[in-house]
């Protein structure tokens, strides 16, 4: 027998069986270089000066553990696989990316394809889902509804979305929409909060539409002008009455404060006067601050007061305040 710790050159054919071995041959440590050709069991391996490994000589198996290394690339043309430069292509030979296909990908039903090991994913199952800190975030289902948003609990009713799409209806908060845009969400009296917000895009010019939280949980209109939000319209959810400058309409028309303008002459409007003052003068001083009106062109249709439900004239002088109801001209 004989060992040879350095490398052995066979200038010829070696012959083998299956595996190679050859009697009294061993190389521990070096290479073995055959110039010729590499014949094992009568079947040749390598013809004598090529580096290739016929596939006609490529027998199904297993690989044992430890690194492959191909210099030049790895290129499979029988099935389209190419490594290059570190990048995997299928059915490309150039790929530009890490992996990169041409042509389509099967990933089996409820199946995820992840994005990192945090969660994030997308798959097909009963919808095509997307997956976000291990929520599903958006669905898309067979029958064509989406839920977008929230924690999607179902992908055929879209429980859970913040938005969802059934049956060609958007729902906004609600996941039954019963027309083609339905909004739900918290009540609330402060103006400029919840519900709808309608403005440009330099949020300085906007008008607010929402339900109330208190009384008969009323339908608000709010504006934005100066920087301020404040309500200048109500309907009252329980009679239909409707207030301007009021947020509990009293009559089917209610205007507090403000001016009612009737035509092109004469306005209509509510003033208070002092104790001790006509409702005479304080119509006619106060119509100025009604912009538009004449001053001193008002004049008193009705006084009253809070502590008495009989009617003052509007020339009385007595010392209450007094509610008068005034009439002026433009």
């Amino acid at each position: 027998n004989s060992t040879f710790s350095g490398d052995v050159r066979i200038f010829g054919t070696l012959y083998g069986g299956s595996p190679v071995k050859v009697a009294g041959l061993n190389v521990t440590d070096g290479n073995l270089f055959v110039t010729g050709a590499l014949v094992v069991n009568n079947t040749l391996i390598t013809s004598s000066g090529s580096t290739s490994l016929p596939a006609a000589n490529i027998t199904a198996g297993t690989f044992a553990s430890g690194l492959f290394t191909f210099p030049n690339g790895l290129n499979i043309t029988q099935g389209g696989l190419n490594v290059v430069a570190g990048n995997v292509g299928i059915g490309t030979t150039a790929p530009g990316q890490k992996l990169q296909v041409s042509g389509n990908i099967l990933i089996p039903q409820n199946n995820y394809l992840y994005f990192d090991n945090t969660g994030h994913g997308i798959r097909r199952a009963d919808s095509l889902e997307l997956l976000v800190n291990s929520g599903i975030r958006a669905a898309f289902s067979t029958s064509g509804n989406v839920g977008l948003g929230g924690t999607i609990t179902s992908a055929t009713t879209m429980a859970g979305s913040s938005m969802a799409i059934i049956s060609g209806n958007v729902g906004i908060g609600t996941t039954s929409p019963g027309a083609k845009l339905h909004l739900v969400d918290t009540e609330s009296d402060t103006a400029g909060s919840n519900g709808f917000i309608l403005g440009d895009s330099t949020a300085a010019h906007q008008f607010n539409l929402r339900i109330g939280s208190t009384g008969n949980n009323n339908l608000l209109l709010s504006r934005k002008y100066g920087g301020t939000w404040s309500d200048v319209l109500a309907i009252e959810r329980s009679n239909g009455n409707v207030g301007i400058g009021t947020t509990a309409p009293k009559a089917t028309l209610h205007v507090s404060p403000g001016v009612i303008r009737i035509g092109v002459e004469i306005g209509l409007f509510e003033t208070t006067a002092a104790s001790s003052v006509a409702c005479d003068t304080a119509c006619s001083n106060n119509v100025a601050s009604y912009g538009g009106f004449n001053a001193g062109s008002g004049s008193c249709l009705k006084a009253w007061n809070d502590n008495d439900a009989g009617t003052l004239a509007c020339a009385s002088t007595s010392a209450v305040t007094k509610h008068c109801l005034c009439t002026g001209g433009y």
